[in-house]
């Protein structure tokens, strides 16, 4: 029997290690590199659970595209060739984040049990 439940792990600890990317971020020549890495951190740990339990699905989806659009062209851009550096990971994850930004959370959603979905 195939397990139909899905791995909230593979979308929430992720997160939690860029919480600790602060020499990543500071390499990349951002500005407060330790806020950025925060910022992502919790964009990837809360928003990933969130997205789990359908709570402010679309918010956190579209909040995930942008993330996911700003590595591609603004990280991984200079070397960017198919296959090479994660760019199928980082393609895969911004089209299924605007997907669930245009579908919502559906029927099992908290959003929709909200009766309130954004």
């Amino acid at each position: 029997m195939a397990n139909d439940t899905v791995d909230s792990s593979r979308l929430i600890f992720p997160g939690v290690a860029k919480l600790y990317a602060t020499n990543t971020m500071a390499k990349l020549g951002l500005g407060a590199p330790a806020a950025w890495a925060w910022f992502i951190g919790v964009l990837e740990f809360f928003g990933g659970a969130m997205l789990v339990l359908g709570l402010y699905t679309r918010a956190v989806a579209l909040a995930v595209f942008i993330e996911m659009g700003v590595i591609a062209f603004g990280v991984l851009w200079p070397k960017w060739f198919w296959g090479g550096r994660g760019m199928e990971y980082v393609v895969l994850m911004g089209i299924v984040a605007l997907a669930v930004f245009f579908r919502g959370g559906g029927p099992l959603s908290i959003d929709r049990r909200m009766r309130k979905e954004f």
